[in-house]
């Protein structure tokens, strides 16, 4: 295969209805995880902290602590290992669902 024809299906991927549809729905489940992460870890938090060591007594109460301890940023700790693993399988999935409704 010549490098114009690899060129020429790359154009026509990047051009097609399941590679939009993939961006789009890559950029969404980016921007959910994103807003969702801080609520998700504060959740996970309060859930796994030992009942004869509790740090956290509520909702607020940990958004303060982990606000002044670890910075805003604490509040995405592990968002990359959430975004690594999920935009990949959005991508896949849209674009999959959209390949598949052309057949």
């Amino acid at each position: 295969m010549n490098s114009t024809s690899s060129l020429s299906f790359l154009d026509k991927w990047k051009s097609s209805q399941a590679y939009q549809k993939g961006i789009a729905g890559t950029c969404a489940v980016a921007t959910t995880a994103t807003i969702m992460f801080p609520f998700d870890l504060i959740k996970n938090r309060l859930q796994y902290q030992k009942s004869n060591n509790i740090k956290y007594t509520g909702v607020l109460n940990a958004f303060k602590i982990i606000i002044k301890e670890e910075t805003i940023f604490g509040l995405f700790k592990g968002l990359h290992v959430r975004l690594a693993y999920a935009l990949p399988a959005s991508f896949i999935t849209f674009s999959t669902l959209e390949l598949s409704k052309s057949i």
